[in-house]
C-alpha cells in the first residue's frame, strides 16, 4: 500500500518497492526534500521530461518534436545535457533491459553513447487532471512501429525500429525523481525541481544552435562497407562498428558520421529490433500498457 507522500509519486506499489530498494533513488528524494523543502515534490503533477537521445540528434527530429510538443501543449521551460556512462544506462533501463536479448543492450549502449543526449523539462499547458509526466509518456506510442498511430509521438517523429526509438519520456513523477538524478549531478537536480515550482518562469527559445555540440550525418564523408562485417553475427556486427566509429570522433563525445555507415547502423538495428525478447519486464512501460 502507498502512504500520501508516495501517491503524489507513483500509483504503482511494485514500482515504489523496487525503487524505495535502490539508494541513489532515496537519496534523491531526501535531497530534494531537504534543499526545497517537505513539499517540494507536490509541483511534479504537472510537468514532464523528454530526454532526446543521440541517435534522435542524429537523425535531425528537432524540428518535428517542437511541433509535436505545441501541438500537446507541452512547454519547455527547461533544457539539461547529459552524457550517460554505461552504468548510468543499466540503471536507468534496468527494469525493461532485463528482457534483452543481449545485442539490444548492446546496440543501445553503443546507440546512447554517441554524443551527448538532452533533456527538456516541460510545463503541461492543458492542465487536464491527469499527471503531465503520464499524459506525456500515454502519447508516446508502442515501441514496435507496426503498432503506432497517427498523433502519438513515435509515429511523428517516424522511428524507425524499437531499438532507435529517439526520445526516453518517465512515466510518473516518481520515475522523473529517478531518471533525473540518473542523468545530471545532484546540484543539477535540484535546480532542474526547483524550475517546477517557478511559475514566474518563461519559457525557453529553442534554436538548434543551441545544441552544436551532439554527433550528426556528415555527407562529405565516403565509408565502404566491409563485406567481413555484415557476413558475422549480430554481435560481432555490433562489436565492429563500435570500433568502426572511433575513427568518426571528434571533439569530446561527438561524432560526423558517413551517411552509409549511419544506414549500415540503421539496417542493424532493425534486425536487432527483431530478435525475441526473454520474459516480461519488470516494470511494463506505459505507453505499450496503453497501446
Amino acid at each position: 500500500m502507498l502512504t500520501g507522500s508516495q501517491e503524489g509519486l507513483t500509483r504503482n506499489p511494485d514500482k515504489w518497492l523496487m525503487y524505495s530498494a535502490e539508494p541513489g533513488f532515496m537519496i534523491a528524494l531526501a535531497t530534494l526534500r531537504a534543499d526545497l523543502g517537505p513539499d517540494a515534490l507536490d509541483c511534479l503533477s504537472g510537468y514532464a521530461v523528454l530526454l532526446v537521445k543521440p541517435e534522435g540528434w542524429i537523425e535531425g527530429i528537432l524540428t518535428r518534436l517542437l511541433r509535436f510538443l505545441a501541438d500537446s501543449e507541452f512547454e519547455i521551460v527547461q533544457t539539461f545535457r547529459s552524457e550517460l556512462s554505461a552504468v548510468a544506462m543499466h540503471e536507468l533501463w534496468r527494469y525493461s533491459w532485463n528482457v534483452g536479448p543481449i545485442e539490444r543492450i548492446e546496440l543501445s549502449e553503443l546507440l546512447l553513447s554517441l554524443g551527448p543526449a538532452y533533456g527538456f523539462l516541460l510545463k503541461d499547458r492543458q492542465n487536464c487532471g491527469t499527471w503531465a509526466s503520464t499524459r506525456l509518456a500515454g502519447m508516446k506510442g508502442h515501441s514496435k512501429p507496426d503498432q503506432q498511430r497517427p498523433g502519438q509521438l513515435r509515429y511523428e517523429l517516424r522511428t524507425p525500429s524499437r531499438v532507435m526509438s529517439y526520445v526516453h519520456v518517465p512515466d510518473e513523477p516518481a520515475d522523473m525523481v529517478r531518471d533525473i538524478s540518473l542523468l545530471v549531478d545532484r546540484q543539477e537536480m535540484v535546480r532542474l525541481i526547483a524550475r517546477c515550482s517557478d511559475t514566474s518562469g518563461s519559457p525557453c527559445d529553442i534554436r538548434p544552435a543551441d545544441f552544436d555540440d551532439v554527433s550528426y550525418v556528415d555527407r562529405s564523408l565516403f565509408y565502404e562497407s566491409r563485406s567481413s562485417v555484415t557476413a558475422s553475427s549480430l554481435m560481432r556486427q555490433i562489436r565492429a562498428v563500435r570500433e568502426i566509429f572511433a575513427s568518426y570522433r571528434l571533439d569530446g563525445n561527438r561524432y560526423g558520421i558517413p551517411p552509409a555507415l549511419w544506414q549500415e547502423v540503421r539496417a542493424l538495428a532493425a534486425a536487432v529490433s527483431e530478435m525475441p525478447t526473454t520474459g516480461t519486464k519488470l516494470i511494463q512501460p506505459l505507453a505499450e500498457i496503453m497501446s
